[in-house]
Parts: C-alpha cells; sequence; structure tokens
C-alpha cells in the first residue's frame, strides 16, 4: 500500500511539473475571421490628393481555428488609420486593438495593398500579429484580408491567419 502511495504521489508530481512546463512552450495555429466596421474619419484633399484619418470601431468574429486561443471568439475591435488617394493608387494602413469578454487584448498593424476606400469597392491587405495581454501576450504572425466597402462608412472583411505565441516573450 506505501509503494502504491508513493508511485502516485509520483505520477502526481511529474504531471504537474509537465502541465507547468507546457504553458511556456510556444502554441500555434491558424484561423479565419470576419469583421464588420463602421469608420468615423475625416479628410482633406489637397490637388487632387485625398488624404484621411479616423478610427473604425466594429467586431472580429474568429473561426476555424486550429488552436486555443483562437478557436472561436468574438472581439471588440477598435482600428486607427490614415489613407492616402491619388487617383487609383491608395495608401492606406493602421493598428488595432482586439478586446474579448474576459478583458484579455491583441494587436495587429495592418496595409492595404491594392483597392479603394469607395463605395462598393473590394480590396486586399496584410495584418501582422503584434502581441497582446494575458493569453495573447508574445503574439507574433501575420493574415492576409478582403474587405468589401459596402457604403462610405461600413466595410466587411475576411481574413485567413497563421499565428505563434510565445509566452515568454
Amino acid at each position: 500500500m506505501k509503494h502504491y502511495r508513493a508511485g502516485a504521489v509520483a505520477i502526481a508530481v511529474l504531471l504537474t511539473a509537465g502541465l507547468a512546463d507546457a504553458k511556456d512552450d510556444p502554441a500555434a495555429g491558424s484561423f479565419r475571421l470576419l469583421g464588420h466596421f463602421e469608420s468615423v474619419k475625416t479628410t482633406v484633399v489637397q490637388n487632387g490628393v485625398s488624404i484621411s484619418s479616423g478610427i473604425s470601431p466594429g467586431i472580429i468574429v474568429i473561426f476555424d481555428g486550429t488552436a486555443e486561443p483562437f478557436r472561436f471568439g468574438v472581439f471588440d475591435s477598435t482600428t486607427v488609420f490614415h489613407s492616402r488617394q491619388e487617383g487609383d493608387k491608395l495608401s492606406l494602413e493602421g493598428h488595432s486593438v482586439r478586446k474579448e469578454l474576459d478583458g484579455d487584448e491583441w494587436y495587429s498593424r495592418f496595409e492595404r495593398v491594392k483597392g479603394t476606400q469607395e463605395r462598393g469597392t473590394q480590396g486586399i491587405g496584410r495584418y501582422e500579429l503584434l502581441g497582446g495581454t494575458g493569453k495573447y501576450r508574445g503574439l507574433t504572425g501575420a493574415c492576409t484580408y478582403e474587405v468589401s466597402n459596402l457604403s462610405g462608412k461600413r466595410a466587411v472583411s475576411m481574413a485567413t491567419c497563421n499565428w505563434q505565441i510565445n509566452p515568454s516573450d
């Protein structure tokens, strides 16, 4: 009976140590997201060049995730952006904060590589994942996205992302 208890205690200690070490191991995976945004922007036009800056609050839904913490989730999203449109040439970039109900956040930077901001148009771009708080600390990765501009203010975006979390970063 003493050997049985000693063996059970040894197994419990080893399992606990293994789980503690696992928390420091990098996690990785992929996910898709669907976002809806409604922009508020200010635009000035100088010599035929349209320059805008603004904020796009919205919501992000994560789905088709391969691993936690990105299996499925709903996030409030706040994006600040700056754009410059000259003819059919667009330069659009910004930064986003995505906040989960538990308060944990993840951050990203985006860049539009093709398209305009005009109603009824579509565009493509990329996100860079830049860390976060809580379970998103140490987050890195990249996404490609497509956006449909529903109106001058509203847009829907779909992205495919690959990520890694190294909690010791």
